[in-house]
């Protein structure tokens, strides 16, 4: 059985942008979408408004095959009994634009959700307007975990055509090249990548020096690796973490070692 794209949905603006980037996924990757939205009451009303999203989904991508899910409880619950009964690769949920992750991501329920599952979660802002893989960046600070971490991205994603690692320090250090040229090789001998490249970001501006790095980069989707709780905690005490959703302008691949 192929394995299915997950979308949690609040029938929300944000929401439909993420549906349209996991539909053209959908597509490319051949597999079924499943829409699912989880309420605590007035069902009635809920599996109206699907049908609504239903008929919307259709008419902009008929070559779609997807199911639509409306279940009571708690989203974290919900997503868990919906992955156990049609096995997903990936949950892809939309955000919104605020200033910092702990806003843009507690008001969505996107960080609840991130922290929790064990399936790869995709973060798609509610400004994109492009579905592109061109060009893949990976936050690496040189741990083994990043190899799992990049191989689990390859299962969910398109063929990437070129990964940069992008590495944030605060002072020069004229070893940090050769540091991340072996790293680069073994990124490449582990996961099959042909063509990583590498930018050093330095400053103490964190925030500022990755949202550049991606900027200049070009980069169209970013992966950060979501490390259990030493993510958690390093999620409202280190501005790094912080910087890759000021206003977020690419999705945002959260995946577990």
């Amino acid at each position: 059985m192929r394995k299915a794209i997950l979308i949690p949905t609040d029938f929300s603006k944000n929401a439909w942008v993420a549906i349209q980037y996991a539909a053209n996924l959908a597509i490319e990757a051949k597999s079924k979408l499943i829409l699912v939205h989880a309420f605590v009451q007035n069902e009635t009303a809920v599996k109206g408004q699907m049908n609504i999203l239903s008929d919307e989904l259709i008419a902009e991508f008929p070559e779609v095959d997807y199911l639509t899910i409306c279940k009571m409880g708690n989203l974290n619950e919900v997503i868990t009994q919906v992955a156990q009964k049609y096995p997903s690769k990936l949950i892809v949920m939309g955000t919104k634009g605020a200033s910092g992750l702990k806003y843009v991501m507690m008001g969505s329920n996107t960080l609840n959700v991130v922290n929790q599952s064990t399936i790869p979660v995709l973060a798609v802002p509610e400004n994109n307007d492009s579905y592109s893989f061109n060009k893949i960046g990976i936050l690496s600070n040189y741990k083994n975990f990043e190899i799992d971490v990049m191989r689990k991205s390859i299962t969910v994603l398109p063929a990437i055509s070129n990964l940069t690692l992008l590495h944030v320090r605060e002072d020069e250090n004229e070893d940090e090249e050769i540091i991340i040229d072996s790293w680069k090789e073994i990124m490449e001998n582990k996961t099959g990548l042909r063509n990583i490249d590498h930018r050093i970001g330095i400053g103490t501006s964190i925030p500022s020096i990755v949202n550049n790095m991606v900027q200049e980069e070009q980069i169209n989707l970013l992966v950060i690796t979501n490390n259990g709780r030493r993510f958690f905690k390093s999620l409202f005490n280190r501005d790094l973490i912080k910087a890759i959703a000021l206003k977020p302008r690419i999705p945002i691949l959260f995946v577990k070692p």
